[in-house]
């Protein structure tokens, strides 16, 4: 059998056969390994990672490739990792036993991909797992209420940048100990702070800006959380488009009598009342002049007829 080298980053295309899959072997550096230059698609996917002594890997990284979907190869090939980051590699699709085999998981980075779902049983068995990054992605929702219930220690969650348009507090009822719940940039319209409240007793961080929240509620998230003394971010930086709003003073508050929907056709209709208004302007010069120039051809008309009255005469 061929003698593998583990000392570069490379495909061994001589122990590609046509019924085997492409070996990439890893940088290794102490405990953790760095993947550079696999590149897959999501028709082909499947490959073999390789290292020296793989049991003692904790870190698993990737530079430079795409990995259009992430199976369980890593974690049956690391099964004492600990850290599983992904960061821009073109990841479209996570299988839901991906992880199953990394029972000493802590934490999962998987930010600036292509993801948009994730499936019902993903963190499954994870209960060592803290800390979870899946924030620049194209995530919409979650498959299940029960996706981050097996998760006890749980102290960190990024999902900002994302199309996130809901997010019940119920399925948080487990992660007591989550200090640190991000989700900046997204498309919540309400978010239950109250019950969050309630069910994470040591959540220090909750950043919500840059969502459709309305502006009234706003108010309502603002007051309850500097109540708590929450580190909330700037949640002035909302999805103004949607309503109309006054900062005065670092103050947030909302204008008198303004329904935040109304505003925000207001807002988005104002460039076209402008533009009507200048056309209506434009019109009323013209229909002026009109009148001008008719009144003109009215006075030539009588002059005309006093001199062919005067011609008869």
């Amino acid at each position: 059998m061929t003698q593998i080298n583990f000392n570069g980053n490379h495909v061994l295309s001589n122990l590609v056969t046509s019924k085997s899959l492409p070996v990439y072997t890893c940088e290794r550096f102490e405990n953790s390994c760095t993947f550079n230059h696999v590149n897959l698609t999501l028709t082909d996917y499947k490959w073999q990672p390789a290292a020296e002594d793989p049991e003692t890997i904790e870190l698993v990284r990737f530079f430079s490739s795409n990995i259009p979907v992430v199976y369980d190869n890593i974690c049956k090939t690391f099964p004492s990792l600990k850290n599983f980051q992904v960061i821009r590699q073109g990841v479209h699709e996570i299988t839901e036993d991906a992880f199953h085999s990394c029972k000493n998981l802590q934490a999962l980075i998987f930010a600036n991909n292509f993801i948009k779902k994730l499936p019902p049983n993903i963190f499954k068995g994870l209960t060592n797992l803290e800390h979870i990054e899946i924030s620049d992605n194209q995530l919409q929702g979650f498959s299940t209420p029960d996706l981050f219930s097996d998760l006890p220690k749980l102290k960190a969650l990024y999902l900002e940048v994302n199309n996130i348009t809901q997010l019940p507090a119920d399925m948080f009822k487990t992660n007591q100990k989550l200090q640190y719940l991000w989700m900046s940039s997204n498309d919540l319209s309400d978010i239950e702070v109250e019950k969050f409240l309630e069910y994470l007793p040591e959540l220090q961080n909750f950043y919500i800006n840059d969502n459709e929240i309305s502006c009234a509620r706003a108010v309502d998230i603002i007051k309850i959380l500097e109540d708590k003394r929450m580190k909330y971010n700037n949640l002035y930086e909302l999805k103004v488009r949607y309503y109309s709003k006054e900062v005065v003073f670092d103050r947030f508050t909302c204008v008198p009598d303004v329904s935040w929907m109304a505003a925000h056709y207001r807002k988005e209709n104002s460039k076209i009342i402008e533009y009507m208004k200048d056309n209506e302007k434009n019109l009323n010069e013209k229909i002026k002049l009109l009148e001008e120039k008719l009144s003109s051809f009215e006075k030539i008309e009588e002059a005309l007829e006093k001199l062919i009255e005067l011609s008869q005469k």
